[in-house]
Formats: C-alpha cells, sequence, structure tokens
C-alpha cells in the first residue's frame, strides 16, 4: 500500500489518497545469464546454448593482421553485387587479397550487414582507412559506409558527408554575417582581419568560433571565397594589402542570391561526391556491367516503337484509334436513322 498526500481543490474532499499496488510477478524461464537477447556489436541474435561468446576480431585471425572490417551495406543486393562494387572501388589504394561480404542467416542471398576486406600491405590498409569515405547512389540505400582497421580499431571519418553540408551553410553563413558587419558599420576591412569580426559555429558541440574552418575547407583561401561571392563584395588592392568593401543590394534580392549560392555549393559537393569513389578504380567483368545495364536499358528509336505497339492495343491520340472511333460513330447514325424510316 503506497498513500500519497495531496490537497483537493474542492473542499470536503479528502486529503489523503491510497493506490493499491499489484504484487510483482517473476518471468518463468528467465536467466540473467543469457541477457541480452541481441549483440551490441555485430547486432545479431545470440543463440545462448549452442554458440559461445564473439569478440569480433576472430576473422582477423582468419584472413590475416591487414583486414578492414566493412559495416552499414546496403541490403537490396547480392553479396557478389557488392563485392564487385566495393572491390572496384578499394582496388585503387592497394592490391587486395580478400574480400568477402558475409550472408544473413535467414537469406544466404542477403548481406548480413559486414563485408571484411584484407590488403597485402599494412601501408595500404592504413592508406585506405585514411582516406576512404564512401556514400553509395540512392540505388543502394545512399548508405556511408563504415570502415575499420580489426588490427588497430582506426576507422574513417563517418561524418565526412555531414561535415561538408555544414561547411557549405557555415560558409554561407560567415558571407552574410560579414556583408551586414561592413554595411551596418559602413567600413571597409583587411581580408586578413576578417576572422576577428565574424564568427561561426563549429561542427562538434556547436561553439562559437572565429570564422576560417568552413572557409579552408570549402575555398582554401579567403580569396576565392571573396571571388565566389562578387556581387557583395568588392576587392581592391592597396601596397601588397587586400581591401574588402559591400556592393549595395536589397535583402529580398541578398537573400535570392544567397540561395543561388547555397544550390551552387551543394552541386559542387555532390559532383565531387559522386565521383570520388569511382575515380582510379579498375573496370568491371562484363558480366556485371552486362547487369548493371539491364537495370536502365537505353530507349529504343521512335520506329521501332511503333513496329512493337500490338495490333488490338491503341493510345488515345493515335490516328488510327480516332479514326475507328470516327468510323463507329457514323455506323451507329446510320443505324439509328434506318430504325426511324422502318418504324414510320
Amino acid at each position: 500500500m503506497i498513500f500519497k498526500r495531496f490537497f483537493h481543490k474542492y473542499p470536503g474532499g479528502s486529503k489523503i489518497k491510497c493506490y493499491i499496488e499489484k504484487k510483482k510477478k517473476k518471468i518463468i524461464n528467465a536467466s540473467l545469464f543469457h541477457q541480452p537477447l541481441y549483440s551490441k556489436n555485430s547486432k545479431c541474435f545470440i543463440d545462448w546454448r549452442y554458440c559461445t561468446p564473439k569478440s569480433g576480431y576472430e576473422y582477423m585471425y582468419i584472413y590475416g593482421e591487414n583486414t578492414i572490417e566493412i559495416t552499414n551495406l546496403p541490403n537490396n543486393k547480392t553479396n557478389e553485387y557488392i563485392q564487385e562494387r566495393l572491390r572496384k572501388s578499394l582496388n585503387k589504394y592497394g592490391r587486395l587479397k580478400i574480400l568477402r561480404c558475409l550472408s544473413h542467416r535467414n537469406d544466404p542471398y542477403i548481406n548480413n550487414n559486414i563485408c571484411y576486406a584484407t590488403f597485402h600491405n599494412k601501408k595500404d590498409m592504413y592508406k585506405c582507412i585514411r582516406n576512404v569515405n564512401i556514400r553509395f547512389p540512392l540505388s543502394l540505400q545512399n548508405k556511408i559506409l563504415k570502415f575499420k582497421s580489426l588490427y588497430s580499431n582506426k576507422c574513417n571519418d563517418y561524418h565526412y558527408f555531414y561535415k561538408q553540408e555544414h561547411y557549405n551553410y557555415s560558409a554561407i553563413n560567415v558571407a552574410l554575417n560579414l556583408f551586414k558587419y561592413l554595411q551596418h558599420n559602413n567600413c571597409f576591412i583587411n581580408i586578413k582581419d576578417i576572422y576577428k569580426h565574424v564568427f561561426e559555429y563549429s561542427y562538434y558541440h556547436h561553439k562559437i568560433v572565429s570564422s576560417g574552418i568552413s572557409i579552408y575547407k570549402v575555398f582554401n583561401k579567403w580569396e576565392k571565397f571573396i571571388d565566389f561571392f562578387d556581387n557583395l563584395f568588392i576587392k581592391t588592392k592597396k601596397d601588397n594589402q587586400i581591401i574588402i568593401t559591400p556592393r549595395l543590394i536589397d535583402d529580398n534580392n541578398l537573400c535570392i542570391y544567397l540561395n543561388n549560392k547555397l544550390i551552387d555549393l551543394k552541386r559542387k559537393t555532390n559532383s565531387l561526391n559522386s565521383v570520388y569513389w569511382r575515380q582510379d578504380s579498375v573496370q568491371l567483368p562484363e558480366e556485371i556491367e552486362a547487369k548493371l545495364n539491364t537495370d536502365h536499358p537505353k530507349k529504343l528509336k521512335e520506329e521501332m516503337q511503333l513496329l512493337s505497339k500490338t495490333k488490338d492495343f491503341y493510345k488515345i491520340h493515335d490516328e488510327r484509334h480516332l479514326f475507328k472511333l470516327k468510323l463507329n460513330k457514323e455506323r451507329k447514325e446510320k443505324k439509328r436513322l434506318m430504325k426511324n424510316k422502318n418504324a414510320k
């Protein structure tokens, strides 16, 4: 019995209320030694009766020390297809020894979200971990792959693509804040002193820091940043110094201009990322390329499309179909007139 004391709003009500607690029942066939049901590392079901606990490093002893674990794989393609795509993109970092996707325990044609790639040299493995950033296209569920070395537990930068988006937005905010600062104070500024007066948000912890990180990540130089926003700023050189002054532009056109520039930056990053993991890679085998072409076949010529039409099916806008409708209408009209004459 639990007593809770509280005051009622209406007069005459009881100030003490009693809540009856149900007795706790013990769960039958539950054991603390057989928990949890699913592994935190592999996300797979744990068979406590017939299996032994796994550390996740078993494949390092099978394939070798230069093994990389790849996770967050798409599950809408077969293992062979994903292996060929990964082999094509990872071969540019070094010669691969083994690349194998694990099958799902319930469906052998679907991967288990884990793939292992083994290099011949340890140098190539670390080169891959440092530089690789792969985001699959929309046909492969737009997945961002995670790479981890089983030998040293080093991982790639999983937030690489999210950082690019953050830096694009930060560059637009820096341009807006710099323009407002110069316009409000009615002054000019040296290009080397911009970071003292304009600030931005950092990616981690979202702290306010002096501007410059996003500019160097996107443009590499402040000069390229000013040239990119040429409709907002005027660049003049005086005594080996670059001085920035604002242009005249209203708020409505300013918003439209910055939105267009943001679209340009997004297109630039998307074009770089789409080619990034394909360039300097080995060509796929003929069988795999043929399968890729069947997903997106080329359109037939217009003459071939007309020949492929059936005799019984016509589109609404087809001349032959319209002519048939006209003939049927005339025949029905003649039959109606003949019936009227016979009736008289």
